[in-house]
C-alpha cells in the first residue's frame, strides 16, 4: 500500500500569474537540486508556454531544463503539462490548476501555490478540503 502523500500549501505575497509561476520555477529548481523528479500541472496551454519560458529565464544565473507532459520523467528532472500523467511519474507535483484532482497519491509531495486574491483564497480551500476528504493533511506554509 502506498504512503500517503504529503500536501503543502504555500501562500505567496504575489499577486499575478508571473509571480506564481516564477514561485514554481524556484520550487521546480530546489526539487531538482534534491534530485526529485518534479511534474507541474498547468491549467491551460497558455500557461503551458510562459512557463516553459519563466523555466529558462526566470533566474539570471541558472535554468531549469525540462521536458513536456507525455515523455518520461527522471531523477532530478521537470516535465510540464495540462494533464496529469497517467503512472506514477514524479516525486514531486506541483499543482498550478485550480480544480482539485482524483488521486493525490500518485506523487509523493503535491505542492499548491495560492496568491492572495478571493478567487485564488476560494479556489484553494476547495482543494484544501478535498485533500482532507481523502484522508490527507495538508500544511500552509506562508511564503
Amino acid at each position: 500500500m502506498d504512503s500517503a502523500s504529503e500536501v503543502s500549501f504555500y501562500k505567496i505575497q504575489g499577486e499575478t500569474l508571473a509571480d506564481k509561476l516564477t514561485f514554481a520555477c524556484r520550487l521546480a529548481e530546489k526539487g531538482v537540486s534534491l534530485e526529485h523528479s518534479v511534474f507541474i500541472l498547468v491549467e491551460s496551454h497558455e500557461q503551458l508556454e510562459e512557463l516553459d519560458e519563466k523555466l529558462w529565464t526566470f533566474s539570471s544565473s541558472s535554468f531549469v531544463p525540462h521536458g513536456f507532459e507525455n515523455t518520461e520523467t527522471h531523477e532530478g528532472e521537470v516535465t510540464i503539462g495540462t494533464e496529469l500523467p497517467s503512472s506514477k511519474h514524479a516525486d514531486v507535483l506541483i499543482n498550478l490548476k485550480a480544480a482539485p484532482f482524483a488521486n493525490p497519491n500518485q506523487f509523493n509531495r503535491i505542492t499548491e501555490i495560492i496568491m492572495q486574491d478571493d478567487p485564488h483564497l476560494a479556489s484553494a480551500r476547495k482543494r484544501y478540503r478535498s485533500y482532507q476528504e481523502l484522508g490527507l493533511k495538508p500544511k500552509m506554509v506562508s511564503i
